[in-house]
This record gives structure tokens, C-alpha cells and sequence, in this order.
């Protein structure tokens, strides 16, 4: 585990805080708290001894997340959990807070050691404000997801980027620049893909190289692929899958891990950060089976 400065709180006689800087001393001059710690010089890589003074200043106007003149970012962990014995779908997460950009991961049922947790994550956005709060929905899980995927039958013949398939498509389907075309392998049930020689592959491991089916023709049962290959595997059964974080399951569990994070302040800084509370909007689920 990295190194961390653990924080005591005398108000709430409770350790409340985590820091990413690392100090060698600490002490009290005048009243004002201040601490010592080393530094690499950028130009000469020489040990520098930095002092700081923890306050508000000219330099750190807010008195928040500015070190030794270098900035950090704030993050915070918090557990939804509420009824903890019902099966939930998590929808929507609101802030009441001065921050419109933040950052998120979200896990369900982390305690639990098996496939079924899932797993979401928002890149650093701007949240929708509505009435003073700000709102962002809780996107659909990226692992462990199998509403993106659509059986569309058995593979008959696949030569020259020309599949045939054994029936039609019992469902409607999406083809395009997103509809990866897909199989299960049957004896680990792990969702794969074809790479540009026409062979199963993870489908997680492959990225861009993952073979798309971008059309199909009704009229002769046959999918177009996006590169001119030959598939021998001959009998598997074939899905469509599209992106999880777009078409995949709602996150859903008892409880959910959600950890939320802002950058660092610029010099000079923004107000104070303020962060007064945390709302997340949930649904039961239709299997859910709570105690009581």
C-alpha cells in the first residue's frame, strides 16, 4: 500500500481524512501549523527542503488540495446501501455542492466474491444542474453485462467477409461501426470475438481489431463484415454485441461502491470546494427478495 498522511479530526475525535502528499515533520511557529518534506528540483533533480505553511494565502487562496505548490486532486468513497438485503438498480446519482466536473467509479457488491459484480465509470464530465443540485445518470455496467448482446443464429459459411447464417435473426438487430459480431465459449462462458484472421478471441482483449458486422441482407440471410476474412469454425452460434457502457445491463446489487473525484485546483484557485451531500436514486429489482 502507498504511502498516505492520515488526518485526526478534533471535532469529530475521529481520523476523517486521507492525503496524497507525505511530510517528514510537522510543527507549530506563531500558531500557524506548518510541515516540512522534500522535494526533487525539476531542473537539477537535487533534493530540495520545501516548508509550508497550511493556511489560506496568496498562493492557495482556498486553503484546499495546494501542497508544496503542487496541486492535488479530491476524491471521495462513499457506500450506497440503503435496505442492504434488497436487490437494487442504481439510476441516478445528485451532488449538492459548488463543483460541476467530477469524475466516477461505481461497483456493486464488492464484498461478494463472485462474476456478479458489476463495474461503470464516468470520465470527468459536467453534471446537469437543476434546481441548485447537480444531476448525472448512473451509466450501464461495463463487465458481466448481457443485455448488448443479440443471438442472431448458427454459423453456416463466413468466406471473404461474407457470413451466412442457418435462419434468420429471431429479433431485430443494430448493424454498423458498433455491432461486433460475437460467440461464447462453452466451456468458460467468457463472450468472444473474431480478430482480422477470423479466429475467437476474448472479446475484451481485442479493442479495434475486433471484427464488426456493419450490414446485413434479409433477402439472402447474409451479414457483411468490415474486412475481407474467412471464418473455419463452422456450427458456433453467433451473437451481435454492441458496447456495454451503451446498450449494457442497468448497475444493479444490494449495495454500490461509488467513488467520486474532482481535479486538482488551478493556482490561483476556485472557491472552496463544498460538498454538503450525497442523493442516489435506485429502484428495487424485479427478483428482489428482501428480509422482512
Amino acid at each position: 500500500m502507498a504511502s498516505t498522511t492520515i488526518a485526526y479530526s478534533t471535532k469529530d475525535n475521529a481520523w476523517t481524512t486521507r492525503y496524497s502528499f507525505i511530510p517528514t515533520c510537522y510543527g507549530v511557529i506563531d500558531k500557524k501549523f506548518v510541515s516540512c518534506k522534500t522535494k526533487i528540483d525539476e531542473v537539477t533533480t537535487e533534493p530540495l527542503k520545501s516548508f509550508w505553511v497550511h493556511k489560506e494565502s496568496f498562493e492557495n487562496p482556498s486553503g484546499n488540495n495546494i501542497f508544496y505548490g503542487d496541486a492535488y486532486p479530491t476524491s471521495i468513497t462513499v457506500s450506497a446501501n440503503n435496505s442492504p438485503s434488497g436487490n437494487k438498480i442504481f439510476k441516478a446519482l445528485s451532488l449538492e455542492t459548488n463543483v460541476d466536473e467530477w469524475a466516477f467509479s461505481f461497483i456493486t457488491d464488492k464484498d461478494f466474491d463472485d462474476n456478479e459484480n458489476q463495474l461503470a465509470f464516468i470520465s470527468p464530465t459536467t453534471m446537469d444542474v437543476r434546481e441548485g443540485n447537480r444531476y448525472i445518470a448512473v451509466p450501464r455496467s461495463q463487465i458481466w453485462s448481457s443485455n448488448n448482446s443479440v443471438y442472431i443464429g448458427v454459423l453456416k459459411t463466413a468466406v471473404a467477409g461474407e457470413v451466412r447464417l442457418n435462419s434468420h435473426p429471431p429479433s431485430p438487430v443494430m448493424f454498423g461501426s458498433y455491432s461486433f459480431l460475437t460467440t461464447y465459449d462453452v466451456s468458460t462462458g467468457e463472450l468472444m470475438g473474431f480478430n482480422r484472421q477470423g479466429q475467437p478471441s476474448p472479446l475484451i482483449g481485442l479493442g479495434n481489431d475486433a471484427i464488426k458486422a456493419t450490414s446485413y441482407d434479409q433477402e439472402t440471410n447474409t451479414l457483411t463484415l468490415d474486412t475481407q476474412v474467412s471464418i473455419s469454425s463452422l456450427g458456433l452460434s453467433l451473437f451481435i454485441t454492441t458496447p456495454s457502457k451503451i446498450d449494457g445491463d442497468f448497475l444493479r446489487g444490494k449495495s454500490c461502491l461509488i467513488t467520486m473525484s474532482c481535479a486538482a485546483p488551478s493556482i490561483p484557485s476556485k472557491p472552496r470546494l463544498e460538498l454538503y451531500s450525497i442523493g442516489v436514486e435506485y429502484e428495487f429489482s424485479n427478483l428482489d427478495s428482501r428480509l422482512g
